[in-house]
């Protein structure tokens, strides 16, 4: 119980991080389901799907918080989980060399992604930081 109580710096940065990108993805989802309600284009559907998708993801992370802030073992694979495939599709554009179309923010915001990921996969990793986590 004391180790739940003494939360190293590094898993409460990962829980807000966790928590905050739930909320904005959570807030970014319910808006766009929102505006596609005031429009009639061909785009409707993929914003709808995006906006599902986007709620969804705010969900998971919401979710991981809780099991990071509580340090439960499934928050912190939850956190490696999505670390990873937030790599995978940062990837993606990389490697199509969206560069061509000048998206050099993009770019970089793709690589800052990426570093991020890495960071806190390596951190969850660490054996001090997973003998914290119980089931």
């Amino acid at each position: 119980m004391l180790a739940k109580m003494n939360r190293p710096l590094g898993v409460k940065v990962t829980a807000i991080y966790a928590g905050s990108y739930g909320l904005v993805c959570l807030f970014n989802g319910t808006v766009l389901l929102w505006l596609t309600t005031l429009s009639m284009n061909e785009l409707k559907t993929l914003s709808v799907a995006t906006g599902i998708e986007a709620i969804t993801f705010g969900c998971y992370l919401l979710i991981t918080f809780y099991g990071i802030w509580s340090l439960k073992s499934w928050g912190r694979l939850m956190m490696i989980w999505f670390s990873v495939s937030s790599i995978a599709l940062a990837l993606i554009p990389l490697v199509l060399d969206w560069h061509e179309l000048q998206v050099y923010p993009l770019n970089a915001m793709l690589s800052l992604s990426i570093i991020v990921s890495l960071i806190i996969i390596f951190y969850l990793s660490k054996a001090h930081i997973k003998e914290l986590f119980t089931t």
